[in-house]
């Protein structure tokens, strides 16, 4: 950008991408004011670059709303910066913009799901499981429903986002673990997914990412499932459902190997949902095409952020106070609740199943 004596800002350069989202091509912006060509609702009165410019700070994510050329308000988030030269001495100054339409639709839409609405989808889903004539205990959007022909056979909804856990508890119930043994963890993942797919009950996409298996036997002490040693000693099998990798690279959950989205299956023959013994989903819509810009952090100082410390350990694995690092990469970190945003990792993995996350944005933008 170029000033005059009155300290207005003129376009020196217009980004492609700005260019489409305000409606004026790119050569009719150079040489105007930018608050003719953006016209947003801060342009006059608190103009992000002149914040900058007076207090020598960053504007980090200031959400706005910019004019179009057709009379349309875009909100937009604005970051701005400061550039200086090796000495120190100012050079210049950057602006940068966000479109946040896609993400305030979905804002609206989850708002619009707190209403009546909300209540009706929960029951059409619950009457997909075949809980038809049951009346749901309901707490504010949660919607908890019993078998009446089974009451050992429970669905749990989230009305608002509609995820849901369905789950048969076979602590009450455990003669059924005993009819058969499962002959393969193919069977199990192909006979669930056909499930899943027939019923429509889940995001498709949810299917087609990385899929992981577990087996499962009964701890009658404990009173519930844990890992099996093989196959043939399980009594069920555990089915992850893992997210498709974006831009190349992993979306990982909390616990790392441990999905939010899950199957039980097991030789259940005779229960109302066959086969199945527990579906868990928990699912956020991602805005592939929505994206910020953020300076990460380099590997050294993550590293360093782990030996430190700072890091969340999620699998301290068997290891003792030392810890091998055999592999340092970049993930998305996909949150157990709902986020505007898939934030960077960094992700350590070291001997006997150690795994650590660490923040990959520079701290300052996101204190």
């Amino acid at each position: 950008m170029q000033k005059d004596i009155f300290g207005y800002e003129s376009m020196a350069e217009l980004a492609k991408e700005l260019a489409k989202r305000t409606g004026i091509k790119k050569e009719e912006a150079i040489g105007q004011f930018c608050f003719e060509v953006l016209r947003a609702n801060i342009c006059e009165k608190s103009c992000a670059l002149k914040c900058s410019l007076k207090t020598g700070k960053q504007t980090i994510d200031r959400h706005v709303t910019i004019l179009r050329s057709n009379g349309k308000e875009i909100p937009v988030s604005v970051s701005t910066s400061i550039l200086k030269n090796e000495k120190g001495k100012f050079v210049g100054r950057v602006e940068s913009f966000r479109d946040l339409s896609t993400i305030e639709e979905l804002k609206k839409e989850i708002k619009k799901s707190y209403t009546f609405e909300s209540g009706e989808e929960a029951k059409k889903l619950a009457k997909r499981f075949d809980f038809e004539e049951e009346q749901p205990v309901v707490d504010s959007v949660y919607y908890y429903y019993k078998s009446a022909k089974d009451p050992n056979l429970t669905l749990f909804i989230d009305s608002v986002h509609l995820n849901f856990q369905l789950r048969y508890n076979y602590t009450e119930n455990q003669s059924i673990l005993n009819l058969g043994q499962i002959a393969s963890k193919e069977e199990a993942i192909e006979n669930v997914q056909n499930y899943l797919e027939y019923t429509n009950l889940i995001d498709n996409s949810i299917l087609k990412g990385k899929v992981t298996t577990e087996p499962l036997t009964y701890d009658d002490r404990l009173k519930k499932m844990v890992t099996a040693t093989s196959l043939s000693a399980a009594h069920a099998v555990k089915i992850h459902y893992f997210r498709n990798d974006l831009e190349g690279m992993p979306v990982l959950p909390d616990e790392y190997d441990k999905s939010y989205n899950y199957a039980i299956y097991a030789k259940t023959l005779g229960v109302q949902l066959e086969n199945v013994l527990e579906i868990s989903y928990t699912f956020w819509p991602i805005a592939e095409n929505e994206y910020g810009t953020y300076p990460l952090i380099s590997g050294e100082k993550a590293y360093e952020a782990l030996v430190s410390g700072k890091a969340e350990v999620i699998k301290k694995g068997n290891n003792g106070n030392l810890v091998n690092i055999r592999k340092i990469y970049l993930a998305y970190y996909d949150s157990s609740t709902p986020q505007l945003y898939l934030q960077p990792i960094f992700v350590f993995e070291g001997d006997n199943d150690f795994v650590a996350y660490y923040q990959a944005v520079a701290p300052e933008y996101t204190e």
